[in-house]
């Protein structure tokens, strides 16, 4: 079987530090170790290098920084003003569940400067909303969090930045310290002893420490700097594309708009210039139908003897264009063309033969003079039949008495013509 390490971190009695009550029993972890590791040789995971064997016990419970290291006192009282601010310890621990941070992780920045769902400390990119963060928590730590929680106080990140902690503090202290070594070298020197000795060695070697401390503050401020400046450099850059993107975007909807626009304009004036033709076409239409109206009643009121005809044709074109009979009983545009063309036809060849009857009665009638060409012309001249009849009989009977005198005469010369 293999060792597992372990480590516990707990607060001090009375310690203002955030308390989180933890869960009485822990059987369900039981189902959730995994073991993780790099299928490389780049670090991605930045968790602590697995050692086998139980934990080393260290045991120093009476060391207590505050007394040599200032920094520890700048973040006690910093601590103290979190929770006079409103943070409480479920706080932390929603913080941590919320973007996706493992406490033991190495992690790139301080969680101050959080900087989004693809902050590289997370360890994934999927959002929780607040029913799987309160999920997660009472997974965690025995709590009373509601299923829509809220914060005591809004967490820091890149955009909700931190307050900026002064190094005047330090200074301060480190001068402190220099003057209290200055005033003892001094006494040292009026009054030599082996106290003063040690006192100034003790205060060398706290001079020394300070000293080195200040240095490392120092490195790891102007690494975090640099850090932070490169990632602003990032988040600038990403930004700028991502504005520019959306300004090319934009350009290009707007460009879409406009020829929507157009489309959309030109499609009316189609529709509008449609719909006018399509008024015209039925106006024309309705013309068109009234005159043919007209046309068959006039067809109809001079020569009622085509009636039978036309609607003999008619009814024999719909048989043609609808064998099923579904065509309604009143007349269309093309009933009425079928009707004009069944009337027309019979009196065209019976106009052709009676204007040449007329023309030989004419020419019988009066030989030797021009057949008018029109037919109001020859209608009025025909009228006259009936006068150049009675001259032709007027005519005949002088004729024949001629003849009756003269075969009278013929036989007898001395007749008195006056007598007959």
């Amino acid at each position: 079987m293999t060792q597992c390490g372990a480590a516990t971190v707990i607060p001090r009695r009375g310690s203002i530090f955030p308390h989180i009550q933890g869960l009485e029993s822990c059987k369900k972890w039981l189902r959730n170790f995994f073991y993780v590791k790099n299928s490389s040789a780049a670090d991605k995971i930045n968790l602590p290098g697995f050692e086998v064997g139980p934990p080393e016990e260290k045991r120093n419970w009476s060391y207590d920084p505050k007394e040599t290291n200032p920094e520890v006192n700048e973040i006690h009282a910093a601590i103290l003003e979190l929770k006079e601010e409103g943070m409480t310890a479920y706080d932390l621990l929603v913080t941590f569940v919320y973007r996706r941070l493992c406490p033991l992780q190495c992690r790139l920045h301080k969680m101050c400067f959080y900087n989004g769902q693809f902050d590289p400390d997370r360890v994934s990119t999927v959002r929780l909303d607040q029913v799987q963060v309160r999920r997660q928590v009472k997974a965690i730590a025995k709590t009373s969090l509601p299923e829509h929680w809220n914060r005591g106080m809004p967490a820091y990140s890149r955009k909700h930045r931190a307050p900026l902690v002064c190094m005047n503090k330090r200074t301060a202290a480190f001068k402190g310290l220099l003057g209290k070594y200055k005033e003892l070298a001094m006494a040292q020197r009026r009054h030599p002893s082996s106290e003063a000795t040690e006192a100034r060695r003790q205060v060398q070697d706290e001079k020394t420490r300070l000293a080195e401390q200040h240095r490392e503050d120092v490195a790891r401020l102007q690494a975090q700097i640099s850090a932070q400046t490169e990632a602003h450099k990032t988040e600038v850059g990403e930004l700028t594309s991502t504005l520019s993107t959306q300004a090319d975007e934009r350009i290009l909807l707007e460009n879409e708009v406009k020829k929507c626009k157009g489309l959309v304009a030109e499609t009316e004036t189609c529709a509008v210039a449609a719909e006018k033709e399509d008024a015209e076409k039925t106006r024309r239409f309705q013309v068109v139908r009234h005159e043919l109206i007209k046309i068959e009643a006039m067809l109809t009121k001079s020569f009622p003897q085509s009636v039978e005809t036309a609607e003999a044709a008619v009814i024999k074109a719909r048989k043609k264009r609808d064998p099923i009979g579904t065509t309604p009983f009143e007349y269309d545009l093309e009933d009425y063309l079928v009707s004009i063309a069944s009337r027309v036809k019979p009196l065209k060849s019976c106009g052709v033969n009676m204007l040449n009857a007329g023309i030989r009665a004419f020419r019988a009638l009066w030989p030797g003079e021009e057949a008018p060409t029109g037919i109001p012309e020859l209608a009025t001249r025909l009228l006259e039949v009936g006068d150049r009849l009675n001259e032709w009989r007027e005519s005949a009977a002088h004729v024949g008495a001629d003849e009756a005198l003269s075969f009278v005469l013929s036989w007898y010369d001395g007749i008195n013509l006056d007598v007959l």
